[in-house]
């Protein structure tokens, strides 16, 4: 066995060197290794220590090292300490980054080598000039001592590095061709008596256990026990679309965008359009808001779906003798027709516009949604056999018989008026959105026209938008505050940062013609009362408060309805998944989904798409399907250990609002690159989930933790007595006690 002590500074990289080492030597050699440092938490700067041994058989023994074969010293100025070397083995290797030949040493130990860690590393813009980050150069000069070869440790080496793989696995190479090395033939260690100073052997009173750990099994002390319990991270759990969040954007922090995209798709089939209009729940509910801002999730779901541009797609044969129809081209009659397109049906999709697309299409401005995005998506999702009319209004009579099922998802397209009158002048919001984003008509807004939005969600805040790019004045009014306003947040920031202005607890109350063609709007205040059924706090009038606003427009955006055309008008209270409808409206069984089932976001409508295909296939198998929730626990922030995450600052969305907005529909929001991507990735706190961080295995004093052969940590309950060390010190909560 060989042992080895490692000497630095906190900061560089010592204890991630041997952590490469101990996986270099493990999975290219097939040596048994144990890595593990002096420390609990790493201070800049301060002296810090790390042990590693490798040993073709089993390691028995947990202790520090004492007597070490081989000493590394990442800091030449750790060897001011005269006690630096204490223990080294009379026939000991020493190894210093430093720029000096390594008989300038002679005297410390038989054998030293040198080489010039941090100028190879400084060249290669590792860390900074002040504290550069060496270990991938000590690695590359280690493995050249011992005899190995560092192209054998390339793809380790460059999966081990936080940042910029590829200049660590230069350092690493360059480090292994530039070490220095001296031999003194004459060097004697300290001797008494003749003979090499031995550490006496340990005298005590109290009769101890000397013989191998694997003899004394006492495990049977235990009274509670640690477990690997994989726990639900709040990110995912708040995925109304289902997606396994925390899995794609660990994904994405080892650069795996292919397989992150795979992960995505088996739930949402508009990653782009998510990572640019979803309000990220996900996002919302991130543990690492509380420690120093939450991941970036959208920015990372943007870039993954981005990269997807293009990327092949297989087709899943028709192996089923039921046909559906899906009335409705929005996400969640898109991603209904998809997920049962995959299960082997045939699926036509009708589409009352000429593009399909739904809301995602007459709803969204392109400032937020460019075109291309959307139709990329959609032809993925047409590539793979997904039949899609469009132009076609149908009701569910005429497609009574010719299909097994029927899907309506038709969306909320109808505005809810203000029943203040009738005028020329006002306009529904959701109408002024489609006729622009269908058929390119402005609503006859002029520059310097001013135009009174009414409401406060998505709608309303894309309206003023569009409406400042025509050259127009816009102003919300809005009955609540802004903490109610059910818009995306950064949208209504990003908003008001372009000229919008908001004029909160504030509602028209009243119509009138006013001078020169324009309209008198009748505003009264608001207070806000009790919470109603939505949770937020109902909008109360303020007597005698009321004020006459002029205004050219007025634009509603209040709510929004589903087209009844598709019951043939007729009333039916539509809800998620199979509804009952009196004849002879159908025979065919019909089910609901999207907004016209209970409304929603993008994300909802796409989760409820993927609710309504396994309701519906298992109807058609004669089955019955009901949505299952997890019974394990959702991991909170207090249950993570953060003395393990360094304080990370997140990257966020780059936000371009121009000078000039005048018929300027670029898109706003930016990406991030594919180096900052990775590192926004890598703040992921892991809740809930191990990942391989190899605290428990260090720090367990029994020596019960081991790597099983699928390369995960477990337990060896013949040892462990239950302490608890490691439930303790796991990072990311993923140890828990047992009975």
């Amino acid at each position: 066995m060989i042992e080895i002590r490692g000497h630095a500074r906190g900061g560089q990289g010592m204890v991630t060197a041997f952590e490469m080492l101990a996986k270099i030597f493990s999975y290219r050699y097939d040596f048994e290794v144990q890595a593990f440092p002096f420390f609990g938490v790493e201070r800049t700067g301060a002296p810090i220590q790390a042990y590693l041994r490798i040993s073709p058989g089993p390691i028995r023994v947990r202790s520090y090292i004492y007597h070490p074969n081989m000493a590394i010293v990442f800091d030449e100025g750790l060897m001011e300490n005269p006690a630096l070397l204490d223990g080294l083995t009379a026939d000991g290797t020493l190894i210093i980054n430093s720029e000096k030949p390594p008989s300038a040493f002679k005297g410390k130990t038989r054998r030293v080598v040198t080489v010039p860690a941090t100028r190879i590393s400084v060249e290669r813009k590792l860390g900074s000039k002040s504290l550069p980050i060496v270990n991938a150069a000590m690695v590359g000069a280690i493995l050249r001592v011992l005899g190995t070869d560092v192209e054998e440790a390339r793809e380790i080496i460059a999966q081990e590095v936080p940042v910029k793989p590829e200049a660590n696995v230069d350092a690493a190479i360059t480090a292994f061709s530039s070490i220095n090395e001296f031999v003194d033939e004459l060097f004697r260690p300290q001797q008494t008596n003749g003979s090499v100073a031995k550490s006496p052997k340990p005298e005590s009173a109290v009769p101890f256990w000397d013989k191998p750990m694997s003899i004394n099994k006492t495990g049977n002390w235990r009274v509670v026990a640690p477990k690997y319990e994989t726990r639900q991270a709040p990110c995912s759990y708040n995925c109304p679309a289902g997606t396994d969040v925390r899995l794609f954007v660990d994904l994405a922090a080892k650069g795996k965008f292919d397989e992150a995209l795979d992960v995505i798709y088996r739930h949402n089939p508009f990653p782009s359009i998510c990572g640019r209009v979803c309000p990220h729940f996900c996002q919302q509910k991130c543990n690492r808001m509380y420690l120093d801002g939450n991941v970036n999730i959208g920015a990372i779901e943007r870039f993954i779906g981005d990269y997807g541009k293009g990327a092949p797609t297989a087709v899943v044969p028709v192996t089923k003798e039921e046909t559906i129809a899906v009335v409705g081209s929005g996400p969640a009659g898109l991603t209904a027709a998809l997920q049962l397109r995959n299960l082997g049906y045939h699926v036509t999709v009708y589409e009352a516009m000429p593009k399909a697309g739904g809301m995602m299409r007459s709803g969204i401005p392109r400032f937020r949604l460019p075109e291309e995005v959307l139709d990329d998506e959609i032809r993925r999702i047409e590539e793979q056999e997904v039949e899609i009319i469009t132009g076609k209004k149908v009701t569910i009579e005429e497609l009574d018989g010719k299909y097994s099922a029927i899907i309506t998802a038709v969306g909320s397209h109808l505005g809810m008026g203000l029943n203040l009158g009738s005028h020329d002048s006002v306009t529904d919001g959701i109408e002024f959105l489609r006729e622009l984003l269908i058929h390119q008509k402005t609503g006859k807004l002029n520059r310097g026209e001013t135009v009174a939005v009414i409401g406060g969600g998505n709608t309303a805040v894309d309206v003023a938008r569009t409406a400042l790019r025509f050259g127009a004045v816009p102003t919300i009014f809005y009955r609540r505050t802004k903490q109610e306003m059910p818009a995306i947040a950064h949208e209504v920031e990003e908003a008001m940062k372009e000229g919008v202005v908001l004029e909160f607890l504030s509602a028209p109350v009243d119509l009138k013609p006013g001078a020169n063609g324009r309209l008198d709007m009748v505003i009264q205040k608001m207070e806000l009362g009790e919470p109603d059924e939505s949770g937020r706090r109902r909008p109360m009038p303020v007597q005698g408060s009321e004020k006459v606003v002029a205004v050219d427009h007025i634009i509603t955006a209040i709510g929004q309805r589903s087209d009844p055309y598709v019951f043939s008008n007729r009333s039916v209270k539509a809800r998620q998944g199979r509804v009952e409808l009196e004849k002879p409206q159908t025979g065919t069984p019909v089910f609901c989904a999207g907004d016209m089932a209970w409304g929603g976001t993008v994300v909802e409508a796409i989760g409820s798409g993927n609710d309504v295909a396994k309701e519906t296939d298992a109807f058609l198998r004669g089955k019955t399907w009901t949505k299952k929730e997890s019974s394990l626990p959702v991991t909170g922030y207090d249950e993570i250990n953060t003395a393990y995450f360094m304080p990370a600052p997140g990257h966020a969305t780059p936000v371009n609002i121009p000078a000039n907005l005048l018929n300027n529909f670029e898109e706003v929001a930016g990406g991030l690159s594919r180096e900052t991507l990775m590192e926004e990735a890598r703040r992921c706190l892991h809740c809930g989930e191990c990942f391989n961080c190899g605290n428990c295995l260090n720090f367990c004093p029994d020596a019960a933790i081991y790597i099983d052969e699928e390369n995960r940590l477990r337990v060896n309950y013949d040892y462990c007595k239950g302490c608890g060390v490691c439930v303790r010190e796991c990072p990311s909560s993923a140890i828990h006690y047992s009975e």
